[in-house]
């Protein structure tokens, strides 16, 4: 089971790695959530821990970028 630190260390390279490819692509929470077909806040929610992503969302968000969740969890196997 995850402890808390575990918990908050990936949330933070989440966050990270979506900040950077976000800003790598000039695009905004906003674009984001709109292109994954959600409410214009979605994604801005999410990074600021208004709601918790559902495992099929982070999984969206991946396949949008091309990669795994394991990538954005920073997560080596």
């Amino acid at each position: 089971m995850l402890d808390r630190t575990e918990y908050e260390n990936y949330w933070y390279a989440f966050q990270q790695k979506l900040d950077k490819i976000l800003a790598e692509r000039n695009m905004t929470y906003r674009g984001l959530s709109i292109k994954l077909g959600k409410s214009p806040g979605y994604i801005y929610d999410i990074v600021n821990r208004r709601i918790d992503p559902s495992v099929v969302a982070l999984f969206e968000i991946a396949a949008y970028f091309n990669c795994t969740i394991w990538d954005f969890l920073d997560i080596t196997k």
